[in-house]
């Protein structure tokens, strides 16, 4: 029984032509993965180069927006020589009205305070600068905020740091 190329699915081809016709396929074949494999390097560029671009965009749009508050505080400021008049209310109203304005640019952009008012400690939220006596607060109870924290949605953009009670 001899063995032919129609007969046995592993067989060497005995016939020229037929492998000829093979290594033309393999040829065709390799070239096509040759030319996914390009286009998948040049997609990973392409979204990379996009990614950095949306990056650079979206931190604009946050400067450029802040700008406008440092405007209004180089305002206050310009405006904020003490006069007999009562000046200095009116640069702290000005300075709480920039204050606002800043927190709702904050909101906008999902950063919000984390709240620390009659909050229990929490090292994942929390940084303890120091640890004093009350008789008001309970035990690692926070007595005061030294500086705010802020989430940025479910993220902990910066913990705040806090007095607690012994």
């Amino acid at each position: 029984m001899g063995v032919h190329s129609d007969e046995t699915p592993g067989a060497v081809p005995t016939d020229g032509g037929e492998a000829a016709a093979l290594r033309e396929q393999l040829a065709a074949l390799n070239e096509k993965w040759l030319r996914a494999l390009a286009d998948l390097e040049n997609y990973k560029k392409r979204t990379e180069r996009e990614k950095c671009r949306w990056s650079d965009q979206a931190r604009e749009d946050i400067l450029l927006a802040l700008l406008s508050v440092a405007d209004d505080l180089d305002r206050a400021l310009a405006c904020g020589a003490p006069d007999p008049a009562g000046g200095e209310a009116g640069l702290r109203a000005g300075v709480e009205l920039i204050r606002k304005q800043l927190q709702q640019l904050l909101e906008k952009h999902g950063v919000v305070p984390v709240d620390t008012d009659g909050a229990d400690f929490d090292p994942a939220l929390h940084e303890a600068v120091c640890q004093v006596e009350s008789p008001d607060h309970g035990t690692n109870q926070i007595v005061s905020e030294t500086q705010r924290g802020y989430r940025l949605g479910d993220r902990l953009l910066r913990c705040s740091k806090v007095v607690v009670a012994k």
